[in-house]
């Protein structure tokens, strides 16, 4: 009887192992075919690896780069702002953010994640010279105002270089490091101070993707997507809930435009069914602009993080 336990116990430990191996050689053949520029073929392939948290980083970046190139820039930003959140000391992360930025629209937050790479290694090669490729951009459309002519709608977009791996290697001279800043970090609002490189756990995972997405449900207009990030217990400050529900539909979707930047993202307190997060929130939007601190009580219901109260302090 012992012998055949102990075998079935060898059996069992060779396939889990087998299983790890074939989950890992799965994220060498996403690579490869990467590589190859079958995009298609390289995400399904990295959706059959497994989700250790040993090789989490690469994994993710991986996938980040494969959503941009399939042209899943949504998707793309979510992953890429995760990861910024996660390892805020990553230049490559800060760079390729800053690349989707350029991508949707949106330069001054291009410009704070090329400052945040910087902050976080002020030698890195790309970094600089995207961020001078942003700065002549910004330049030129200035000197079109400066001879009041209007920005025409088929400006060609800038162009800046993506990073395709997490290397550390992309220096330059300490020469040129010298012309930005010598005694001071370059001036960022989205110098994120929440962790260094050493990973999260898979709940502090889904603590800050809970976040980010539901900042992305706010600046994409998605009221209803909005809605369900809080919790039925949730009881706005002298209202009730569908009076509150039906203020934020009006504010959600009166603005033209909203943008959202989350930066300083902590965890205040945690439990297994409680959590306490705090982040400066900088809202603008073509009404009205908005920077303070948000508390977030979030509690755990339905298997996700939703929130129970909302605090908000503006800066004066």
């Amino acid at each position: 009887m012992q012998k055949k336990l102990y075998l079935l116990a060898i059996i069992f430990l060779l396939g889990f192992c087998f299983n790890l191996a074939s989950a890992d050689e799965a994220y060498e053949k996403a690579k490869a075919l990467f590589n190859e520029k079958k995009y298609s073929k390289a995400l399904q392939q990295l959706n059959l690896s497994n989700s250790d948290t040993e090789n989490r980083l690469n994994k993710m970046f991986l996938k980040g780069l494969l959503q941009i190139q399939l042209g899943d820039i949504k998707e793309a930003s979510k992953i890429f702002q995760n990861l910024a959140v996660m390892y805020p000391n990553n230049p490559e992360i800060h760079n390729n953010l800053a690349v989707i930025y350029t991508l949707t629209n949106e330069p001054m937050k291009a410009e704070v994640s090329l400052k945040n790479a910087l902050n976080t290694n002020p030698s890195y090669k790309t970094a600089y010279e995207n961020l001078g490729k942003l700065y002549a951009q910004k330049a030129g459309e200035a000197y079109r105002r400066a001879i009041q002519k209007k920005r025409s709608a088929d400006t060609q977009k800038i162009q800046l270089a993506l990073l395709f791996d997490i290397t550390g290697n992309n220096l330059i001279t300490s020469q040129a490091t010298d012309l930005i800043t010598k005694d001071k970090k370059l001036e960022s609002t989205e110098d994120i101070t929440l962790t260094s490189e050493k990973e999260t756990s898979n709940s502090d995972t889904a603590i800050f993707s809970t976040v980010i997405s539901w900042a992305s449900a706010w600046e994409n207009k998605n009221v209803e997507d909005y809605l369900s990030f809080y919790s039925p217990r949730f009881r706005p400050t002298k209202t009730s809930w569908n009076k509150w529900a039906e203020i934020r539909k009006s504010r959600i979707t009166s603005p033209k435009m909203i943008s959202i930047l989350i930066t300083d993202l902590k965890i205040l307190s945690k439990s297994q069914s409680k959590i306490v997060v705090r982040f400066k929130q900088d809202y603008k939007s073509n009404f009205i602009e908005s920077k303070g601190t948000k508390t977030l009580t979030m509690i755990r219901e339905q298997k996700r993080w939703l929130i129970l109260k909302e605090v908000f302090s503006k800066t004066l």
